[in-house]
């Protein structure tokens, strides 16, 4: 039962936050939200999580579908420099995520579809007479996703994921887009804690192709736990 009650108290907060930066977000590309996770979660999702590159991933927690439909089930681990992303390595994570992620997950697209649906009016446009990928983001995410289900070929891969880094560790800024099913914002939880765990670490944010000379470099800080949501 607490644990229900803190997750309807971050989803609330969700909610506020996003409804307060929105002008940020709509200028900047991006915002930091800040103490939406409560302390003892992340010190939870920590410990599930943690590791350096060679330790294995705990069972349960990666997802295994096979990237195609003859393949073998495999855990879907990715090592960054082989593929010339950076140094470290990112597991996708099985559906549903650990609490509260899954919660804080929902909660952010509930808050951010009707920005979305805004950005979607406003490139209608600019890229007629070709059709978008997505018309309108629907209010609930379970919806969404049957978009992707349904899309040609099938998205049915789940994408979110998991980072370690070791040290030196780093991501190349780069856009993923593996489909042409999307949502425009993602968002990003540190679990480590800066000047404890290690030393440095900046978060790269690049708002888009219409301000691509500028670049902002958010410094993790200490203490408090942050969302970011680019």
């Amino acid at each position: 039962m607490e644990e229900d009650e803190r997750e309807q108290r971050m989803v609330a907060r969700v909610a506020s936050e996003l409804a307060a930066k929105r002008h940020a977000l709509a200028t900047e590309g991006f915002v930091v939200l800040e103490q939406l996770v409560d302390l003892e979660s992340i010190e939870r999702l920590r410990n599930l999580v943690q590791g350096d590159m060679e330790t294995l991933w705990p069972a349960g927690l990666v997802d295994s579908t096979p990237v195609k439909p003859d393949a073998a089930p495999t855990m879907r681990v990715v090592d960054l420099k082989a593929m010339n992303f950076g140094y470290g390595k990112f597991a996708y994570l099985q559906e549903p995520l650990p609490r509260p992620m899954n919660a804080l997950r929902e909660a952010l697209y509930e808050a951010l579809a009707p920005a979305a649906n805004a950005q979607i009016e406003m490139f209608r446009a600019e890229v007629s007479p070709k059709v978008l990928a997505v018309e309108t983001y629907p209010p609930k995410m379970s919806d969404f996703w049957e978009i992707c289900r349904s899309a040609k070929p099938p998205q049915r891969l789940p994408t979110s994921i998991c980072l370690r880094y070791c040290p030196s560790g780093f991501m190349e800024a780069h856009r993923d887009l593996q489909r042409s099913i999307m949502f425009p914002w993602q968002a990003m939880c540190p679990l480590s804690n800066p000047g404890e765990d290690y030393e440095g670490g900046e978060f790269f944010v690049q708002p888009g192709k219409k301000d691509v000379g500028r670049q902002y470099c958010q410094e993790c800080r200490e203490e408090t736990p942050l969302e970011y949501v680019q």
